[in-house]
């Protein structure tokens, strides 16, 4: 099923996953996480 962004939850679920590795080795400021993910949701979506 799709969501409100038009992706489906697993590729929701992924992106989550991989701003949660970056957020784990990454020093990136909150805002910058925040973009990408948007980002990605517009790339896939």
């Amino acid at each position: 099923m799709r969501e409100a962004t038009g992706i489906s939850e697993q590729g929701e679920q992924t992106i989550q996953d991989f701003i949660q590795a970056l957020t784990t080795y990454e020093d990136l400021n909150p805002k910058t996480l925040k973009e990408y993910a948007s980002d990605l949701k517009h790339f896939i979506g």
